[in-house]
């Protein structure tokens, strides 16, 4: 099979395993940064109110889609997590990416490769501007985070920390039957340079402690009361968790000692003595959380259903919880699209626009390989502007 027939093979198979199999759904603008450290940051708690769950509206916004689709090599891709740099800047992170020199743009002559990034310009994505970066090796577009050995990476969330972007990602590879590949572990690396093009930022890897219980420390990412938080999800049960650092020792480069939210208080890694209760079942291996303060809640977003989808929404007094049921908010209009797959919702708090209360996207693939290559409705991040009620 040509190489470009299995990266597309792979990335149908990979949108399968983001989505994974679902037990049931039950199961305004942005707001500058408050702290020099991070756009991210957030309060450690919140009092404890009577729970009302909102009426969120959301609907397409196809004059923000345009911002992924304005450039004649980029074409199309998944993941799609963002992360304010400030001074007007958000960082994209992109999975499997469609790269092409054809002046045609088509799908069908394209080379793929695992991961790509976008620097846009404004805080409004339907009059910014997307600058889409991929480094080139020997004259072939190559993966920003690059490959090593026979393993890649798939970015998950990250945080800004002063002058630098800490992203923490998947590492994958690939895997005789099954789905074709497997999850290794997770891994983290820090970009600094921010405040010029990508093409002058450093990126350097950390070291990151794996753990026995097949938990990817990749998930939503957040700084708040002096510690970065990153959630986990456990493969292939779709349990989350959550771990924590010192914000010092981030800024050391020191992952060593990631704290475990185990119910009750925070141990150590080294000190668990099995997998801590999750703080929910039913996720997903691509979501967010951020605080809203509009709801005065933590606001968890993320897919139901597989492989249509739906997007639902999940409520929390604080970052460890207690978390609600998932509650379904809106149907995608691809949802009837003939071997559609939904997935990886994610809300973007830093954008901002037409009156929304929270910007979201979603992402689309197809279990059909010809539908992929042939669909421009596909594999385009989709907008959403979404109000509360």
């Amino acid at each position: 099979m040509p190489r470009k027939s299995l990266l597309v093979l792979t990335l149908i198979l990979l949108a399968a395993a983001v989505s994974g199999c679902q037990e049931g759904v039950m199961q305004p603008q942005p707001r500058p940064p408050t702290a020099a450290a991070t756009a991210t940051e957030a309060p450690p708690t919140v009092a404890a109110a009577p729970r009302v769950l909102p009426d969120i509206h959301a609907e397409p916004w196809p004059e923000a889609d345009n911002l992924f689709r304005g450039d004649p090599h980029w074409l199309g891709s998944d993941d799609a997590y963002s992360i304010d740099l400030g001074d007007g800047r958000v960082l994209w992170l992109f999975g499997d990416t469609f790269i092409t020199y054809d002046a045609r743009r088509s799908r069908q002559g394209a080379l793929m490769i695992r991961n790509s990034i976008g620097v846009q310009t404004g805080y409004d994505p339907s009059i910014a501007e997307m600058d889409f970066y991929w480094p080139l090796i020997d004259y072939l577009p190559s993966s920003f985070f690059p490959e090593r050995g026979n393993l890649w990476y798939w970015p998950g969330h990250g945080v800004r920390l002063d002058d630098r972007v800490i992203v923490f990602l998947m590492v994958v590879r690939k895997s005789i039957g099954g789905l074709g590949f497997a999850t290794e572990g997770w891994a983290a690396a820090r970009l600094t340079g921010i405040a010029g093009p990508p093409a002058e930022w450093e990126l350097t890897w950390l070291d990151t402690p794996a753990n026995d219980y097949g938990v990817l420390i990749s998930g939503a990412a957040l700084v708040s009361d002096g510690y970065v938080y990153v959630y986990g999800v456990q493969e292939p049960s779709h349990d989350i968790y959550l771990v924590r650092w010192p914000v010092a020792e981030v800024l050391a480069d020191d992952l060593a000692r990631p704290q475990w939210w185990t119910g009750a208080a925070w141990t150590a890694q080294q000190e668990l003595t099995g997998l801590p209760a999750p703080l929910y079942t039913g996720g997903q291996t691509e979501f967010t959380v951020h605080y809203d303060p509009a709801l005065q809640q933590y606001l968890g977003i993320q897919t139901v259903g597989f492989p249509q989808a739906e997007l639902a929404f999940r409520l929390a007094p604080a970052a460890t919880g207690a978390w609600s049921a998932a509650t379904v908010f809106y149907r995608p209009e691809e949802y009837a699209i003939r071997d559609v797959m939904i997935y990886a919702a994610k809300a973007h708090p830093e954008l901002m626009g037409a009156g929304a209360d929270l910007i979201l996207t979603y992402a689309t693939n197809s279990l059909s390989q010809t539908s992929l290559l042939s669909d421009d409705r596909l594999y385009y991040p989709r907008f959403l502007k979404a109000t509360y009620r």
